[in-house]
Parts: C-alpha cells; structure tokens; sequence
C-alpha cells in the first residue's frame, strides 16, 4: 500500500528543453520517416509540421537505373536508362554530402539546398546523371512531464493536430524522493 507521498509520475513528449534531447533517439522508432530525392542541380525541400524539427537519418548519392529513369529523365533521350557503374562515390563526398544537410536543416522546421556535387566537395562522376536521396524524421521540438499524487487525477491534453506519446509512466516514490506530495499549482 502506497502512503500520502505515493505519486505518478509520467514524462509526456508534446514538444524538448535541450536536456531531453536523448530521449528523441528512444522515440525515433516510432516515428515516420520521410524521404526526399531531387537531381543534380535541383532544390531539395525538407519541411515538418508545427512543433517539431527535422532529423536528418540518411543523405546520399544514388544513381540506381530505376530510380534515375524515374527522378532523372535524360532530357536528350528519355527512354535511356544507362548509369555508370564504374563510377563510386568517395566516403569523403558522402559525408561531405551528410555534414552539408545536416548543417544545413538539422533541429529545423523546414530547409532548402541545392544539390549540385560542386556544394558537397565535388563531382567524381562528371557527365553521369545522379541524385541526392534524403530521409528524415519529425521529432518533437519539447519534452513535457507531469505528476499526479496518489488518488489525484491527472488529465492530458493535446492541442489541435498534435498527439500524445508517453514515454515513461511510474507508480510508487521516485528514486531520490525529489517531488512532494501534494503538487504546487502549475508543476
């Protein structure tokens, strides 16, 4: 049986003061991930909704024949899916690529880069049709949490087009003991 100082203590993820910036990478699973693709020389637009901020998980080049004839059609001949298969692209470019979106949108609402090889380091595949392929997430921008005392009710709200996670629910007393019972209006 749970005394006058039992509590329930539930951290909530609503929108994240920079301490609980770990607690994101926890939740990454469960949220969608987006994906982006643009050609050389294009702008590529990353945008999430209100309250949260773009994560950036993958950038890279690709140049896959279906994916090219797809994305890329070659101007000149349309039908053509040929790609250069001896070309590779260096592990320097690749992070070249990964740095410059990361700068460039990471903990953003929205972002936009070009993507010519030229702004990530250079083209090693001059002549051959390529593209960027992004994929990101939307984490929430803020961690929230909330305590109720034993026989309290404790009510969540969520405002419009937003949604309720729980990350973490406890009953009983908290390790050290740190909140009291009962909550001061407004904690």
């Amino acid at each position: 049986m749970m005394g006058p100082r039992s509590l329930v203590w539930l951290l909530l993820v609503v929108f994240a003061p920079p301490g609980f910036s770990d607690n994101l990478a926890l939740l990454s699973g469960t949220l969608r991930t987006f994906q982006r693709a643009a050609c050389d020389d294009q702008v590529i637009i990353l945008k999430c909704p209100d309250s949260t901020s773009i994560s950036v998980q993958v950038a890279q080049y690709g140049k896959s024949a279906d994916a090219l004839a797809a994305l890329c059609p070659d101007p000149a001949n349309p039908h053509r899916n040929v790609v250069n298969n001896t070309c590779f692209w260096p592990n320097a470019l690749q992070y070249s690529l990964l740095q410059t979106v990361v700068e460039a949108c990471q903990k953003k609402r929205q972002c936009k880069f070009q993507t010519s090889p030229k702004t990530f380091g250079g083209d090693p595949c001059p002549g051959t049709r390529k593209y960027v392929e992004i994929a990101f997430k939307c984490g929430p921008n803020e961690f929230r949490s909330r305590v109720a005392c034993e026989n309290e009710v404790l009510q969540l709200k969520c405002n419009p087009n937003t949604r309720l996670a729980v990350y973490s629910a406890s009953f009983g007393r908290t390790e050290y003991e740190s909140f009291a019972c009962p909550q001061p209006q407004g904690v």
